[in-house]
């Protein structure tokens, strides 16, 4: 029955009010059915919320999972599925305020959270001198003992490229490519973006698409489309 239960969680989503609607239908199957609720379940609902109506969705789902009996428990997959929705959003205040409250609560984020809290700050053609605090997240992975991967390394690329430090991008990238570490696509084409970005010369974005290749990772469509812009 508890495995069953997310799924009846995502069915009873779908309607046209997700939040209330739902929270009453599971709230009835438990009863009827005797199962207690599980972080589980209640991480479930939480992100099908954030899916269907974003942060305010999520947010109200949240407070009233608060309230059940059992209460629902924060854990990193409920404060990774609020930053996903804030970084889907842009919205690097929500982002930030969350990371605070994950941290306050002695939960140790994951690289899901992390690449979150840096999407959050990707705001081209609306970056502030303000959100210059993502450069702290460095500092922050230090002290929390985490390595940039490829993830988080693209992430935190293509908002130093918005913030047009061009130069401090090409760093997060090749310092992973240096440490051995095998790059996708999608880290050569934040690369390229930050080429544009910081209006670079159009020969240094073959100078990336020629790296791409010698490391043996094959362009996509959004190398092409990169180099064509």
């Amino acid at each position: 029955q508890e495995w069953n239960m997310p799924g009846q969680a995502r069915s009873f989503s779908s309607s046209k009010n997700p939040v209330f609607r739902a929270n009453a239908a599971v709230t009835e199957v438990l009863t009827k059915s005797g199962v207690t609720p599980t972080n589980e379940l209640y991480n479930a609902l939480l992100k099908e919320q954030a899916r269907l109506g974003g942060v305010t969705a999520a947010k109200m789902q949240w407070d009233w999972m608060k309230k059940q009996k059992p209460p629902f428990v924060p854990d990193v997959v409920s404060y990774g599925t609020l930053l996903a929705a804030h970084a889907a959003e842009r919205c690097a205040d929500g982002a930030w305020a969350t990371w605070k409250d994950l941290k306050l609560a002695g939960i140790r984020p994951d690289e899901a959270c992390l690449v979150s809290l840096i999407s959050a700050h990707a705001r081209p053609n609306k970056q502030t001198s303000g959100d210059k605090r993502v450069l702290s997240i460095a500092a922050e992975m230090e002290a929390l003992g985490m390595s940039h991967t490829p993830a988080s390394g693209t992430a935190i690329a293509r908002v130093l490229g918005h913030l047009k430090l061009a130069d401090e991008a090409f760093d997060v990238i090749y310092g992973l490519q240096n440490s051995g570490q095998r790059l996708e696509a999608r880290s050569y084409n934040a690369l390229l973006h930050v080429a544009d970005d910081c209006q670079l010369d159009y020969f240094q974005s073959v100078e990336i698409l020629r790296d791409m290749v010698h490391a043996g990772c094959r362009p996509d469509r959004r190398t092409y489309n990169s180099l064509i812009a």
